[in-house]
């Protein structure tokens, strides 16, 4: 009779998820070292060590804890130091600094990605967290634009932007009577 949690030389050992995920990502880059393509379009080809640490970062940012999204920064702002940096990548770097309520730098990053049009919708989001609605309003107007059908939270997003452009401009004419 076998004991209860005894393993066979058949069995594979269960691991840890950071484990597998750092397994993964090994897997990827070492089948594809030469061209290595973001698997949800027809990205051009990207630098193996930049989807490494995309990959890396991707990780961390799904835990979404404080800790987690340091080192997804800093996996994202490894990828984008090969310069071989997707606009994806860029995008991704942007959202982490915005949750980090870096908004300078997520603007910075989301300029950058302007090739994928939901970077359009996170520029929006981070110069409403500078409290910037006219220009935000004009990025949440492109993400419209670009992709009408899918960017129901850039028009959400392009409502309240007005909401407050209009709130401004009431407190700038009080204070100016």
């Amino acid at each position: 009779a076998a004991e209860v949690g005894a393993r066979h030389d058949h069995e594979v050992p269960l691991v840890a998820s950071d484990e597998l995920a750092q397994l993964a990502v090994q897997l990827v880059v070492g089948v594809a070292a030469d061209v290595v393509k973001f698997i949800d379009g027809d990205q051009p080809a990207v630098d193996p060590e930049a989807y490494d640490a995309y990959l890396r970062g991707r990780s961390y940012w799904d835990k979404r804890t404080p800790a987690a999204i340091r080192s997804a920064i800093q996996s994202f702002e490894q990828a984008v130091a090969t310069g071989n940096a997707s606009p994806k990548i860029h995008n991704n770097l942007g959202l982490a600094y915005a949750r980090r309520e870096r908004y300078i730098e997520a603007s910075e990053s989301f300029r950058k990605a302007t090739d994928e049009p939901r970077a359009y919708n996170n520029l929006g989001v981070a110069l409403m967290g500078m409290r910037k609605p006219k220009q935000a309003a004009a990025c949440f107007e492109k993400a419209v634009e670009s992709n009408p059908q899918f960017y129901e939270n850039a028009s959400e997003n392009l409502r309240q932007a007005r909401q407050a452009i209009e709130k401004e401009a009431a407190t700038n004419s009080t204070t100016v009577s």
